[in-house]
């Protein structure tokens, strides 16, 4: 954004987010998607991005009104340019090779369905299996989620967050036993609506979706209670979903 705004250009959210993702996979050798990036460039105040990764078609459904989004760090920390951030696509390339060798029209996971998975299980080993398990329920969940926030179904949008957290405890394998302890006190603490790890995994944040009024008292309590079980302080950071970064052409500043 500053770059842009320095050389008083605009480029399209969409082709800003293509061009990070390059620079991460091309150059740093982080083998990352686009979500992030995408959503820097294109968030709306107070509500979620559903974003196809294939077509870059987007929707921002609501956020349930009277919520905020507490991020709790586990202070764990992990990399995804290298490690087993990498191993976890390599064991979706290879279910995914085998779902395509198969039926040809499975160009990519998504266009699979969890019978085409079970099918196909015999042919791949566990780990490809699994790891595919994941994406292809958290592709239901995902579309269950935006029909939740549509409604503002707040029990049920918990128990969506709930179930991603555990597939991608169990069938990813990408979590790690402090996140997985910081979602468990979420989930007992007064004012959660729901909570998940969130990023590459393997250690870092979760995500916390929780009534405004109880905010502080929540980040506290979750926090004393991680304290308390592995001596450690976590940081957390109340949030709010706000407008994607713009360049600001010919006036020398970037927001």
């Amino acid at each position: 954004m500053a770059l842009l705004s320095l050389a008083n250009q605009t480029l399209p959210g969409e082709r800003i987010a293509t061009i990070c993702r390059r620079a991460e996979n091309a150059f740093v050798g982080a083998a990352s998607g686009i979500m992030d990036q995408f959503v820097i460039t294109n968030a709306q105040t107070h509500r979620a991005l559903l974003l196809d990764c294939r077509s870059l078609q987007y929707d921002l459904p609501p956020l349930p009104p009277g919520t905020v989004v507490v991020v709790v760090d586990s202070m764990v920390k992990h990399s995804v340019a290298a490690g087993e951030y990498g191993d976890r696509r390599g064991e979706v390339d290879r279910g995914q090779a085998v779902l395509h060798r198969l039926n040809p029209h499975i160009e990519l996971l998504r266009d699979a369905t969890l019978d085409d998975l079970n099918a196909a299980r015999s042919q791949m080993d566990d780990a490809a299996f699994h790891r595919c398990r994941h994406i292809l329920t958290e592709n239901e969940r995902v579309m269950e989620m935006k029909d939740a926030l549509a409604r503002n179904d707040r029990p049920w949008i918990g128990k969506l967050l709930a179930e991603a957290h555990a597939s991608f405890r169990d069938d990813f394998a990408a979590s790690c036993p402090e996140v997985d302890a910081l979602v468990e006190i979420a989930a007992e603490t007064q004012g959660c609506i729901g909570a998940r790890i969130t990023g590459g995994g393997f250690g870092g944040c979760t995500v916390n979706l929780v009534d405004e009024p109880a905010a502080e008292t929540f980040s506290s309590e979750v926090r004393r209670r991680y304290r308390e079980r592995y001596g450690v302080e976590a940081k957390s950071y109340i949030c709010e979903a706000v407008d994607g970064a713009v360049a600001r052409a010919g006036k020398g500043s970037a927001a």
